[in-house]
């Protein structure tokens, strides 16, 4: 929700193991020896719009995507330090680039952050994207490796259906020749002959059948990418794996998260600056940031025979509704002034504006609408649960009503109707106490949500968290790597 004071946690230790060095033209672009990476740059072409991207080594490079790093190199000849604390270890590409055009001046230089000690996986059990009897089917697991000492490991077949075969660079494919649910045991040996294994279960639909009936979604802040936690990457893989989702709705995924998760799990992205989107199924088409605070994408589940559309947002935080009654007795008229002063109104209103004709067209193309978006809904705040928000019934907060009035359900709200007995609060398992109001109790509410219109059946809607996280400022070792609790529905696609 709020963006805390909290310093960011650094990834300390990473070294670099692999790289190649490439030059264009009069400029030269190299890696040297230095902590994290360390680039040497020399151009005759010297100038205030010289940057340098580092990108996915799995994406589609500058003027496709955001960098997942970036910095300037202004200078005629400089040794540029990286150590940006949000990159995790793996493999990248790193360009010299000049102005907004990205135009590249040299590289790309491929280069690699090793881990640390014997390789392992994220996840024990993984499940991917269904197949179709008798297609072509392909996925890749090996961004589920942790900790590999160089980009040398190998993939292997240990066990599993026939049908199935896995890559040296851990790609599984394959025609299946009959349905089911099949899986296969994945082997990693790495350079230092250490090994890792991973069930993958490949769920396969009947020939000429949809291949997604069921949809899961979700919503979830990320927290400063989940750098206030240990070892988030490997925490926010597992609980997405475990979840089971198909769509997710980032906020705080700034500096490249949405990205990195999403090459991990050998999901498709759209990077924002703060709201992100991941899937489990192909991105058709990329809307980008149709808003300051959201953003959009088409997702195919099935080709043009089966496809949605997601937005995600994440309205400001400040200022903050519910603190008006709580912390300054304040009444429905000033919490109404708060709202109509802050920039949230006509966030919502800007975002709705940009998913009209989506709307119009849902009951051929269902739309979702996911986000923090850092205030409670009108379904909650009723007069039969006045006592849990300071005295306060019945409240039409804009940021739910405007998509409700548009024609948007809130899922969660559609099978769980009585806030008074499932509040589902999502903000906050860590933040209990609020030290700029003389140590009083935060406020809980529900602020994350997932809206939808089109041909849908809720079947399931569950606020999601793992384990039992503890409050800050002990949180660094909670195994849940934020600050939210997640919102995932399930779906059923179809009458």
């Amino acid at each position: 929700m709020r963006l805390s004071s909290l310093a960011f946690t650094a990834l300390c230790g990473i070294r670099l193991v692999a790289s190649a060095a490439l030059s264009k033209h009069e400029n030269s672009f190299e890696l040297v020896d230095g902590p994290f990476f360390t680039f040497h740059y020399k151009t005759d072409r010297p100038s205030e719009k010289n940057w340098i991207g580092i990108y996915s080594i799995y994406g589609d490079g500058p003027g496709k995507e955001e960098p997942l790093y970036w910095d300037w190199m202004r200078e005629s000849e400089e040794t540029k330090r990286v150590d940006d604390k949000h990159l995790n270890w793996g493999a990248y590409k790193a360009y010299f680039l000049v102005g907004d055009d990205y135009k590249i001046l040299a590289g790309p230089i491929d280069i690699f952050l090793s881990g640390k000690g014997p390789i392992s996986f994220n996840v024990k059990e993984f499940t991917t994207k269904n197949a179709r009897e008798g297609e072509n089917f392909e996925a890749r697991v090996s961004g589920l490796l942790h900790h590999a000492p160089d980009p040398n490991t190998k993939y292997s077949k240990s066990s599993g259906s026939d049908w199935i075969s896995v890559s040296e660079d851990g790609v599984i494919s394959g025609i299946p020749r009959e349905s089911g649910s099949f899986t296969v045991t994945v082997k990693a040996t790495a350079s230092d002959k250490s090994t890792a294994t991973v069930d993958v279960t490949v769920p396969v639909v009947p020939s000429g059948k949809p291949l997604v009936t069921e949809l899961k979604v979700m919503s979830l802040n990320l927290w400063y990418g989940g750098t206030q936690v240990s070892d988030y990457n490997r925490k926010q893989i597992s609980a997405i794996a475990n979840s089971n989702a198909d769509i997710i709705g980032l906020q705080e995924s700034t500096h490249g998260h949405a990205t990195q998760l999403a090459d991990a799990l050998g999901w498709y992205s759209w990077q924002g600056k703060d709201s992100s989107i991941i899937s489990r199924y192909p991105i058709a088409e990329k809307y980008g940031a149709v808003t300051d605070i959201s953003g959009a994408v088409r997702i195919a589940l099935d080709g043009d025979d089966s496809q949605v559309i997601i937005h995600n947002c994440h309205p400001y935080a400040y200022p903050y509704g519910p603190y008006d009654p709580c912390f300054d007795n304040k009444g429905a008229d000033a919490i109404m002034d708060t709202e109509e002063r802050g920039s949230r109104i006509r966030q919502i209103n800007a975002i709705m504006d940009t998913m009209a004709d989506a709307l119009d067209n849902a009951d051929n193309v269902p739309v979702f609408l996911t986000g923090d978006f850092n205030a409670p809904s009108h379904l909650d705040w009723t007069d039969e649960t006045k006592s849990s928000h300071c005295g306060i019934g019945q409240f039409d907060w804009p940021t739910s009503k405007v998509p409700v009035d548009a024609g948007l359900i809130d899922a969660y709200r559609e099978l769980h109707p009585d806030p008074a007995t499932d509040p589902a609060n999502t903000w906050s398992p860590v933040y209990l106490i609020n030290d700029d109001y003389d140590g009083r109790k935060e406020p809980m509410d529900r602020l994350d949500f997932v809206y939808y219109k089109g041909n849908l059946t809720t079947e399931k809607s569950e606020v999601y968290m793992v384990g039992d996280p503890k409050p800050e400022p002990d949180h660094c070792y909670n195994e849940w790597p934020t600050d939210h609790k997640g919102v995932l529905i399930t779906f059923k696609i179809g009458a």
